[in-house]
């Protein structure tokens, strides 16, 4: 962890494979200039912690993929969540204390540059309580869920780039799992649904003047807020505009295509179709036939397309040395991507 710069919780064996494939040439890593740094970890503490503090995020990852239907995996990984959730708390807490003492905050991870955070015990936290939400909602522990939510909110020094999926979600919450359902409700279930309500409306404003979230959230949050606003009764003049909100996206054309599903008895995992050459295949593949009876040829790749081209026209600033970001040379990525 503290040579390869890893925030995974790699092994010492699989770390060792790495730098062996590497050097008998059965993979490769981009060519760059190492510049190696020694201020990544604070102190020698900071690092067991981190290390220890990853290591049951790890696990609680493992435990959150098991499927809802194995309730133990997830009560299990909700019990890990709820012998740290103290520790997060007093850490929010002096993290909201160090902000406000500006001599605290350039002592502390809010002082830092924000890929450094990464690397810091209170990161770890974070994702901890991250993945306590996620157990909190396989487990229906909505009114948690909403306190965890709340609490990440509450801080803006980790996982800057979620701050606008947490709003979406706790405005659902409000909208949906956290008010009485609008079947033979009476007049004081009608109540608390607009109050309801009005909490998802008002979250759903919170995160649009949030200068943290990202516009590409903002798309999502205004449509979810008119949807809220349509319930409340909110007519067109009196709906809340915002000028961070108003972004020009263009529709997408649309597409129809036809095939035969063929029926999953099942019913799980994706829909399987009947491919032209009589073998069943994903709904991708289906698309792939049509265009190709009109003369296209396509491949399904996801964003990774995207995402090549833009490794590509951009290499030489993605790589560009800088003290710290490349630290070995057995990096895909310089340690300050996606921050």
């Amino acid at each position: 962890m503290v040579f390869f710069r890893s925030i995974s919780a790699l092994g010492v064996e699989q770390s060792m494979k790495l730098a062996v494939l590497a050097t008998i040439n059965q993979i490769r890593f981009p060519h760059y200039t190492v510049m190696r740094s020694a201020g990544l970890f604070a102190t020698r503490e900071d690092v067991i912690h981190f290390k220890q503090l990853m290591e049951i995020e790890s696990k609680m990852a493992e435990l959150c993929a098991a499927p809802v239907r194995e309730v133990e995996s997830h009560k299990q990984g909700w019990q890990m969540y709820l012998e740290h959730r103290d520790a997060w708390a007093r850490h929010v807490s002096s993290l909201n204390k160090a902000s406000s003492n500006k001599m605290a905050a350039s002592q502390g991870p809010v002082g830092i540059e924000y890929w450094k955070r990464h690397f810091t015990p209170g990161y770890a936290l974070a994702r901890i309580v991250e993945r306590g939400r996620k157990f909190a909602a396989n487990l229906g522990r909505f009114e948690d869920e909403e306190e965890i939510l709340q609490s990440l909110l509450s801080q803006t020094t980790y996982r800057l780039g979620k701050r606008g999926d947490w709003y979406e979600r706790l405005a659902l919450l409000y909208n949906t799992h956290l008010r009485p359902k609008k079947k033979n409700a009476d007049k004081e279930a009608e109540i608390q649904i607009r109050q309801a309500l009005q909490r998802a409306r008002d979250t759903c404003i919170r995160a649009i003047n949030d200068e943290h979230v990202h516009r590409v959230s903002l798309h999502a949050l205004s449509r979810q807020l008119r949807s809220i606003e349509q319930k409340l009764g909110i007519g067109e003049e009196s709906q809340y505009e915002s000028p961070r909100a108003l972004l020009e996206w263009r529709e997408a054309p649309e597409r129809t295509v036809y095939g035969v599903k063929i029926r999953n008895v099942s019913k799980r995992g994706p829909s399987t179709w009947d491919g032209d050459d009589g073998v069943p295949c994903s709904v991708e593949t289906l698309a792939l036939w049509r265009y190709k009876e009109h003369g296209y040829i396509g491949m399904h790749s996801e964003n990774e397309l995207v995402t090549t081209l833009f490794g590509l026209l951009f290499w030489d600033i993605i790589f560009h040395p800088l003290p710290g970001v490349l630290d070995n040379e057995y990096q895909n990525r310089p340690l300050d991507m996606h921050s």
